[in-house]
């Protein structure tokens, strides 16, 4: 759920989870903010705690516009000043020491000390666009290092692996034959997780990536899920749900239904033809982003919670273990086996997949170019049904 669904499910629902939610999402935000300008953690972590406090009152008041990290960010440096101005026989003496300390060495620590109170003097002078940037690049550098911790790698590699990752996506992508440009990019988006299509370019948040990082296993499951496969499974499969809305766009393809149930069935699609090692292993880690619904055999949620655009998690989850199954009923068997996927669902899960592959042959197939997708897409392996399939 992005910011404002959180905030309406605190305010409404009185819904603790969602403010935690909220909190764990900017805490690193309001507290770089507050650690800058005072300088000593524990005063840092007092205006933290009051800013969230402050946001606990005053949730009611926000409106739907509000861009949260922004209101965060300024009620931060408001509160870092007053606690500031409030000690300033302290600040004196720090300032005095910290100049001490500049004129007697070069220390990269002490400097950044003196200038980080101005830096955020700076970011609050921007304009709201501007700061939006700068919040942006630190939103990227958090999503690295979260995506370096679960992949154990340094962050440089963490970065060279989401390229190389970004590289294979247009590889694939470039296989279709679409009437204009279309760009993938990854950018900071304001503090929320998020990902979407707008006509011509595919936009992933660096705020999201740095969920999949908190999300991921910190080590191989039970299920064989690695840290690495669940990253990259998801990476994946929301650039390539994006990009089904852009063929539904682009190519001006009708969709009956949900358009978001159409493209996590393109998504899939899309993963499955990877390769047979790999489509496993993506098809996982994506079913690993799921984990949190599906712990529970019953599940309880607001009425509101069935209004959302989206499949409830749990369905898009079986979702997508179904067209997987359907696939290759062998390979991944233990979907069923094991009893993610219910035996009364998994026993038409080959008709779904097959009602997928004939609607993609007949509405996307003649917009690929077929040099390039036989180069690029391993989907020798799988079942191809290009006749009609009986009706239900």
């Amino acid at each position: 759920m992005d910011d404002w669904q959180l905030l309406q499910s605190y305010v409404n629902e009185d819904s603790d989870a969602a403010f935690t939610a909220l909190v764990n999402r900017h805490i690193h935000v309001v507290y770089s903010a507050a650690i800058r300008r005072l300088g000593d953690a524990h005063a840092a972590e007092e205006v933290t705690q009051s800013v969230f406090c402050l946001l606990a009152t005053k949730a009611k008041q926000l409106g739907p516009n509000i861009v949260l990290v922004n209101w965060l960010y300024k009620t931060a440096s408001f509160k870092a000043s007053r606690h500031w101005r409030g000690d300033a026989r302290r600040r004196r003496r720090e300032q005095e020491a910290a100049m001490m300390s500049i004129g007697a060495s070069s220390d990269e620590n002490s400097i950044w000390q003196q200038l980080a109170p101005h830096l955020d003097d700076a970011i609050t002078a921007l304009g709201e666009q501007d700061r939006i940037a700068i919040l942006g690049r630190f939103f990227e550098r958090q999503a690295f290092q979260e995506i370096a911790k679960s992949l154990g790698v340094a962050e440089d590699a963490a970065r060279m692996r989401v390229n190389r990752a970004l590289e294979k996506l247009q590889e694939i992508f470039g296989a279709f034959r679409l009437p204009t440009d279309l760009t993938l990019r990854i950018a900071g988006c304001d503090g929320v997780a998020n990902a979407w299509y707008q006509r011509g370019q595919i936009t992933v948040c660096y705020e999201y990536l740095n969920v999949i990082g908190k999300n991921s296993p910190q080590e191989t499951t039970k299920d064989g899920i690695s840290p690495a496969d669940a990253m990259v499974g998801q990476f994946f499969y929301v650039f390539a749900h994006e990009m089904g809305h852009a063929m539904f766009d682009l190519l001006d393809v009708p969709v009956f239904g949900r358009a978001e149930d159409a493209a996590d069935q393109f998504a899939t699609y899309v993963v499955l033809q990877f390769g047979k090692d790999q489509a496993r292993r993506l098809i996982l880690g994506t079913a690993y982003s799921y984990k949190n619904y599906i712990s529970n055999t019953t599940v309880t949620a607001p009425l509101a919670a069935f209004s959302d655009a989206h499949s409830p998690p749990p369905e898009r989850f079986y979702n997508l273990l179904c067209l997987a199954y359907g696939a290759d009923s062998e390979l991944f068997a233990d979907f069923v086996s094991e009893g993610y996927l219910p035996q009364g669902r998994a026993q038409g899960c080959r008709r779904e997949y097959g009602e997928l592959v004939y609607a993609f042959n007949k509405v996307i197939g003649p917009h690929l170019d077929q040099r390039l997708a036989r180069q690029v897409l391993q989907k020798a392996w799988l079942p191809d049904d290009k006749t009609k399939p009986p009706p239900r």
